[in-house]
């Protein structure tokens, strides 16, 4: 499977473990995310602490353009 061309499943993912499972609680609803320390461990880890630093409160990630995303 290519990552430039599918999607990536369910079935191709690790385990799911709660300390690799963050929410966002969004105007349109919760998003849960899970994180992949085996693949990016630097990544995981850094999102964690900023998490804990309240970096992520009240920051808007992504504009939606509609018929694009």
């Amino acid at each position: 499977m290519s990552a430039t061309t599918e999607a990536a499943k369910a079935d191709d993912l690790p385990p799911l473990k709660q300390e690799n499972l963050i929410y966002m609680d969004l105007s349109h609803g919760r998003v849960k995310i899970q994180l992949l320390p085996e693949l990016a461990p630097g990544h995981v880890e850094r999102i964690k602490k900023l998490m804990d630093e309240g970096f992520y409160t009240d920051i808007t990630f992504h504009r939606v353009i509609r018929n694009f995303m």
